[in-house]
Order: C-alpha cells, then sequence, then structure tokens
C-alpha cells in the first residue's frame, strides 16, 4: 500500500471519528454520534466510565464537560449505566418466576424486604462458617504472625 493511499484511509477514518470544530478553528472535535454511541455501547456493559473513556479514546475532562454541556447526551450515558441493572433485575425475575430458585428468592428477598434483611444481625453462624487450619511450623517457616486470630494448636483440632 502506498503512502497516499494510507493518508487518504486515515483522513476518511478522522472524518467518521471527529468533525470540524463548529467555530471553524483549532482541532477536529470528537463529539460526534460515532464517539456517543461507542460509548453507549460499552456503558451497557457495566464497565466504569475509566474503561468506557479508554475504550471511545476520549479524555476524562472532555466527558464530563461534554455531559455538562448536553443534557441529552448525559440522559443518554444514565441510561446506558442502568441498562445492566435491568438486564441484571430481568434474570433475578426469571429465576424466580421460571426456575423457582430458593437461592435466588432468598437473596432477593433479603435486599428487596427490610424484614428479611440480615442487617443489624450481630455475630456469625458456626454452621455456616469455614474454619482454615494452618499448621503452625508452616506459619514458623515463612516468618508469618497472627495478631488478629487465637492460634489453635494440632493437638486441640484432632481432639474435637
Amino acid at each position: 500500500m502506498s503512502k497516499k493511499t494510507t493518508s487518504k484511509k486515515i483522513k476518511k477514518t478522522r472524518k467518521l471519528l471527529t468533525k470540524p470544530n463548529p467555530k471553524g478553528i483549532g482541532r477536529h472535535t470528537k463529539r460526534t454520534e460515532y464517539t456517543a454511541r461507542k460509548l453507549v455501547s460499552i456503558l451497557k456493559l457495566g464497565v466504569s466510565n475509566e474503561t468506557a473513556l479508554k475504550y471511545a479514546k476520549i479524555s476524562s475532562p472532555f466527558f464530563y464537560q461534554w455531559l455538562k454541556d448536553d443534557p441529552l447526551f448525559k440522559e443518554r450515558i444514565d441510561s446506558a449505566k442502568e441498562y445492566g441493572t435491568i438486564q441484571a433485575s430481568s434474570v433475578v425475575k426469571h429465576s424466580l418466576t421460571k426456575d423457582k430458585d430458593i437461592n435466588t428468592a432468598k437473596w432477593y428477598l433479603e435486599r428487596k424486604s427490610p424484614e428479611f434483611s440480615n442487617k443489624g444481625q450481630q455475630g456469625i453462624s458456626v454452621k455456616d462458617s469455614k474454619v482454615l487450619v494452618i499448621p503452625s511450623e508452616l506459619l514458623t517457616k515463612h516468618n508469618i504472625t497472627v495478631d488478629s486470630a487465637p492460634i489453635v494448636n494440632d493437638d486441640d483440632i484432632n481432639a474435637s
């Protein structure tokens, strides 16, 4: 491919990605429908703003200024961010109604109904807890000290 052909492709790509500055001077702006669609599509997947901005190849100050200047763009971005929540809610509802999954039902009730919430409960259920036992020789070998948890001897574990 010749240098002239490559240059034409770059100019054509720039026209797709940018448009002339409305004031007629300076750099081309990236405030295009193409950039907006790119941002909306990636934000619908639930990624962070930072990741979406890298994907769209725009800076944070530019993005936040665009949000401030264009209420319609802000609305599109806010809707895209909510899309993931809506999709997840749809999956949960489907699991509740079609699959009748008891674990999903418990999870849903804990978050939606205060009477089923675990908030405010003190302590840990021994029945549901798991204990990690690390032999004291291993701790000593790797110079690990345990300040917050009681050290249990191997004999104490075997006795129970």
